[in-house]
């Protein structure tokens, strides 16, 4: 990695920031000198992420934010924009998997309960940044995806066809955002070793799922952060692809 402190001056935007993979995407971006907006429907949580970045020597900004609805997140770009000046990197770790249930079972609040916040919250998010990346000439963009967007799934009908409406806008926009600097690119996280995923699958079935896996292990929270950074920083000038850092296709 080229420089201790890679993002040294630049403002990045984590949705989902309070948790999970978003959390860890948050911290490494602070670690790397970036101001942090730690964006978050549970404005606790953000609070708590901003606090540690802070703490670690980087600005941080905890925002409330619904990525369901086009308002709160234009809302929250504002508020970025007002407090850094600038974007320069974005990265949506807010989703759900939602109701597990065939299309023909799913009922129209259920569908819409899942789509809302898995393809048209970043839809929004897209929409809201995107004018502000254009007028800088720069910026990157990391969506988060998943394979059974790719190759289906019984059962997650809602959810995979969002994860494939993911690959779509983010298929799209690399035209519409490439010849203003701007990259674009999703990644599939797969099965991501996390206390809370132990705790709901459980020790025996996540130990199954490494050791089917080609090289007998399972990405964590940072290894996702890892390759975030590296699609801001050194990987710059990579766009349009679907990153597949997992075999496992959750």
């Amino acid at each position: 990695m080229t420089g201790i402190r890679p993002l040294e001056n630049k403002i990045a935007i984590v949705t989902g920031g309070g948790a999970y993979m978003g959390e860890a995407v948050a911290m490494r971006f602070g670690a790397a000198g970036a101001a942090v907006v730690v964006a978050d429907p549970d404005i606790g949580n953000a609070r708590n992420v901003a606090a540690a970045i802070e703490a670690a020597g980087s600005k941080a900004l905890a925002i409330e934010v619904d990525t369901r609805n086009s308002d709160s997140v234009d809302a929250m770009v504002k508020a970025a924009v007002e407090w850094g000046g600038r974007i320069d990197c974005v990265h949506q770790g807010q989703y759900t998997i939602g109701t597990l249930k065939t299309v023909a079972e799913t009922n129209n609040a259920e569908w819409h309960d899942t789509v809302d916040m898995d393809l048209h919250g970043p839809f929004y998010l897209c929409r809201a940044v995107a004018p502000h990346l254009i007028r800088q000439g720069s910026g990157s963009i990391i969506l988060t995806t998943s394979g059974r967007g790719i190759y289906g799934s019984k059962d997650f009908g809602a959810y995979g066809t969002s994860m494939a409406g993911i690959t779509g806008l983010m298929k799209t926009l690399q035209w519409e955002l490439g010849e203003h600097g701007i990259t674009i690119n999703c990644f599939v996280p797969g099965f991501v070793l996390h206390e809370r995923v132990i705790k709901v699958m459980g020790e025996e079935k996540v130990e199954a799922i490494r050791l089917a896996a080609p090289h007998k292990r399972l990405p964590t929270c940072e290894d996702v952060a890892s390759f975030v950074l590296y699609l801001c920083t050194e990987g710059k000038w990579i766009t349009g692809q679907v990153h597949m850092l997992s075999t496992y296709t959750e």
